[in-house]
């Protein structure tokens, strides 16, 4: 990975490190489970991979928390 690529990761973890983690995602039942929100859960944001944020990134743009967990 590019030093630069790096410091920006870097810093993108620390500008938002003051944002509480909510556990519970308030959003559609029948599109995103229990199983779905857990996996957001069991890892520390910077150990999660793509496949364990997919059906988030897929799902929250209309089905999740209606705006208010970004």
């Amino acid at each position: 990975m590019a030093p630069e690529l790096k410091t920006a990761i870097t810093n993108l973890y620390t500008t938002f490190a003051q944002y509480p983690f909510r556990p519970e995602i308030d959003g559609c039942p029948c599109c995103v489970t229990a199983q779905d929100q857990q996996k957001l859960s069991a890892k520390a944001l910077n150990l999660m991979e793509s496949e364990d944020i997919s059906r988030y990134s897929f799902e929250s743009h209309d089905h999740l928390g209606r705006g208010r967990i970004f």
